[in-house]
């Protein structure tokens, strides 16, 4: 301590009591205790909003393993039962069928029954599970030949795959002969009901048919994909789903898939573009609002993003391969740009439709909106078209 300050007293400032009015002491306390009555409320709040789902239309995200091309919007709060349970339920349901049917549905081999289980044994008994023998049921019902190009449809994978004009022309009938001695070899072989052929036997049995020259056939080239749902897949893979919803009563949901199929099992109404294929890349050449429930299937025959990467091919001169077979060559053409039918119940069966008139242009008895020659043409009465690209004309048929 200095010796300046030793002997000294520390400094203390000096106190002066105030006497505080008893009104202004109860208010403080009132105050106090609405400033904890907020915070509680606050709280409350706060965890209300995170415990009780918000209602209305939200993107369902599935848990489990699935391709990520399926999406589901739901509209909550429609049901009887509260936000919450409705949330769970939905989530289970949705994310349990998915992963099914993706699955069973599935050229790849896997530990589940699927649809390589039953072209990998042909002319025996298979046992599958509900949902592929349902799939199966409607794609036979269609009488469409299509699911027979599975080794076909092998070939376009790698084609759309291919990095190369070289290597994509190998696989391409249009561009080499042995592909499209190939390609006729296996039309010829899908055509022909004595040479392959599904038989649905009821409880959920299945036989797949193959013929003795086909068969030596496919053993002589390594076939084994004998089936496949092909380019249309997505879309049986949305009415397994829409079923599984369905029977739970969960019908307040839309179902979209990355290649353009849709159903809708609710009231409402939904939206689709209608892109057409430009010099420069692709144009909106209209949009259309239809009344659900709904199936929609829209089909092109462009890319228009690195999304399409593995649906498509484009070589250098611009030729573009398309995602669209024609049943009855097994070469892939479209006859337009552009091409959605709009219908009720399975968009399953309506894609068959939209393939098969896409290939042959065909639409005959359809509902569908399409666009050529700078005009948008739709077929259906009951399909809203505006927001016209410039210099566009609409035709009503």
């Amino acid at each position: 301590m200095s010796r300046y300050t030793r002997g000294k007293e520390p400094y203390a400032p000096k106190m002066e009591h105030v006497e505080v009015p008893e009104s202004h002491v109860k208010l403080r306390a009132i105050l106090f205790v609405l400033a904890i009555l907020l915070a509680v409320a606050a709280f409350g709040f706060g965890l209300n909003s995170l415990l009780t789902p918000e209602t209305g239309w939200k993107a369902v995200e599935a848990s489990g393993s699935n391709s990520g091309e399926i999406t589901l919007q739901y509209n909550y709060g429609a049901g009887a039962q509260g936000t919450a349970a409705e949330r769970r339920q939905v989530n289970d349901v949705y994310s349990t069928a998915l992963t099914q049917a993706e699955q069973q549905l599935s050229q790849a081999g896997n530990n589940t029954v699927s649809l390589y289980t039953v072209s990998t044994n042909p002319n025996q008994t298979v046992t599958v599970e509900p949902i592929l023998y349902r799939a199966l049921e409607r794609f036979c019902a269609t009488g469409s030949r299509a699911i027979y190009y599975g080794p076909l449809y092998s070939r376009y994978y790698a084609l759309f795959a291919s990095q190369y004009d070289e290597a994509a022309a190998e696989y391409d009938p249009a561009r080499s002969s042995d592909a499209g001695a190939f390609t006729a070899q296996i039309a010829a072989f899908a055509q022909n009901p004595d040479q392959i052929d599904l038989e649905l036997l009821g409880e959920n049995q299945v036989r797949l048919n193959v013929g003795k020259e086909y068969l030596a056939y496919a053993r002589e080239n390594e076939l084994d994909t004998l089936l496949d749902f092909g380019f249309l897949k997505n879309a049986f893979v949305i009415d397994a789903v829409a079923d599984a919803l369905t029977d739970a009563g969960l019908t307040g949901a839309v179902l979209t898939s990355t290649d353009g199929f849709s159903r809708s099992l609710c009231q409402g109404s939904f939206g689709v573009n209608l892109l057409e294929a430009t010099d420069s890349g692709y144009r909106q050449a209209a949009a259309a609002a239809y009344n659900g429930p709904r199936s929609v299937a829209a089909l092109r025959a462009f890319p228009v993003d690195s999304g399409d990467a593995l649906r498509f091919y484009t070589y250098e001169d611009g030729t573009v391969c398309p995602p669209v077979l024609d049943e009855t060559t097994g070469l892939l053409t479209a006859a337009n740009d552009n091409l959605v039918l709009f219908g009720d119940g399975s968009v399953g069966d309506l894609a068959l439709q939209a393939m098969q008139a896409l290939s042959h242009w065909d639409l005959e008895g359809l509902s569908c909106l399409y666009s050529r020659e700078n005009a948008v043409y739709c077929t259906d009465k009951t399909v809203e078209v505006s927001q016209l690209f410039a210099g566009v004309t609409l035709i009503r048929e």
